[in-house]
């Protein structure tokens, strides 16, 4: 059987989700399908919600679906460290009042379980009527989906956002470029005993950043943050072998007495640590979206933010493009997109990697000088205000479902 559409999206993740959304949001004459293998593991991880990716959830009406399920991001605290020793006091500390919107200080981000996140957007996606297909992609060409249903997908154009192992990108010839960190991630979430006060702390380690982002808690466990312990990729595997007390113990060395007692409450998991970007985000009837098309370091936390900022920018793409009488997946439409994502990307990606070229060392004077830089730029209101844009996903061509 063979079923047409204007556009097909391979992957179900938050960025195709958000893809279709936005594509609907803006051209709803537009007959969509969205196409997953299904049986994904959880994701246990946490994604702190740039500003203009919190407008997006709102554009995308999301924002009551989440409600109760995210949290304020009132502060940020960026400290340099060494494990088992108290972080220095020359740090990087933003609070809501360094980020304004029409007079009024608004949240540095919002926090947000990814499961709950694609929860919400697979949620809006089935009330919107997207056709939505649980099969895995076998073969594929210019505009064609072969199933292991039995069915072909023929489409105006695809957007593939099938992941960093994107097979789709694979079989268009789309080659990578990037680099290994021989590092791990590893997630998991604790519960503590002093509360976080809705403050997101980055502590960087000669190992590698630990990140601790607030969630909101529970009866049983009303303080609780989310985990990013990022480690060599040896030192992440006996971490993660370790029984769950003497792995909490470990964590606990890193934190220092930052919120008191602390227990592990959710199931360890970990990703390799790597850069990956992609040369192009388009061939001839494709779109990369996401991390089939980008994938960047996690220390600053802006994977999932570049992921939907995608998703605005490709419908915006073909909302403009079709304005204009350009054809539907056309090299104009689709190139313009590339262009525009590629270039966010790169200097997003140049940075994570420079801060982590920068932190990730153990030389002793390197890290005094990081440490006053810390200072240096904490005490600049010019330099606070630029890194406040550059996290907010303010500067640049902002897609019109962000602004």
């Amino acid at each position: 059987m063979t079923q047409d559409f204007d556009i097909a999206i391979v992957g179900g993740g938050p960025a195709g989700l958000a893809a279709a959304l936005s594509l609907h949001r803006l051209r709803p004459e537009l007959s969509l399908a969205v196409i997953d293998a299904g049986h994904a593991p959880v994701d246990g991880r946490a994604s702190m919600l740039a500003p203009s990716s919190w407008r997006l959830v709102e554009n995308l009406g999301l924002a009551k679906a989440l409600s109760g399920k995210m949290l304020d991001v009132s502060d940020m605290l960026i400290s340099d460290g060494v494990a088992g020793e108290a972080a220095s006091p020359l740090s990087l500390h933003f609070s809501d009042s360094d980020h304004m919107r029409g007079g009024v200080a608004q949240p540095l981000g919002h926090m947000v379980q990814n499961a709950d996140l694609t929860d919400a957007l697979r949620s809006a996606v089935d009330a919107s009527g997207i056709t939505q297909i649980t099969a895995r992609v076998t073969d594929s060409a210019p505009g064609t989906l072969t199933l292991d249903n039995g069915q072909t997908i023929t489409a105006g154009f695809i957007a593939a956002a099938d992941g960093g192992r994107s097979v789709l990108r694979r079989r268009a010839g789309i080659e990578t470029t990037g680099w290994d960190y021989l590092q791990s991630g590893i997630v998991t979430t604790i519960a503590h005993e002093l509360p976080h006060e809705g403050c997101a702390q980055q502590l960087f380690l000669p190992s590698g950043p630990l990140a601790l982002l607030p969630l909101i808690g529970d009866a049983e466990h009303p303080h609780q943050c989310s985990i990013v312990w990022s480690e060599d990729a040896a030192a992440a595997k006996a971490a993660l072998a370790l029984p769950v007390d003497l792995f909490t113990a470990e964590l606990a060395r890193r934190m220092g007495d930052l919120y008191g007692k602390i227990e592990t409450i959710a199931p360890l998991q970990s990703w390799p640590l790597k850069m990956q970007l992609a040369k192009s985000y388009h061939s001839d009837k494709l779109a990369l979206v996401g991390d089939a098309a980008h994938i960047i370091h996690p220390l600053a936390g802006q994977g999932l933010n570049l992921g939907l900022r995608d998703a605005a920018a490709l419908a915006q793409s073909v909302a403009d493009g079709l304005a204009v009488g350009e054809i539907l997946g056309g090299p104009n439409m689709l190139g313009r997109y590339s262009r525009w994502r590629k270039s966010d990307a790169l200097q997003l990606a140049a940075m994570t990697d420079g801060l982590e070229k920068l932190f990730s060392n153990r030389i002793a004077p390197l890290r005094h000088l990081r440490r006053l830089g810390l200072g240096a730029v904490d005490r600049s209101d010019t330099l606070r205000s630029f890194f406040m844009r550059e996290a907010a996903g303010e500067t640049g061509d902002v897609p019109g479902l962000l602004v």
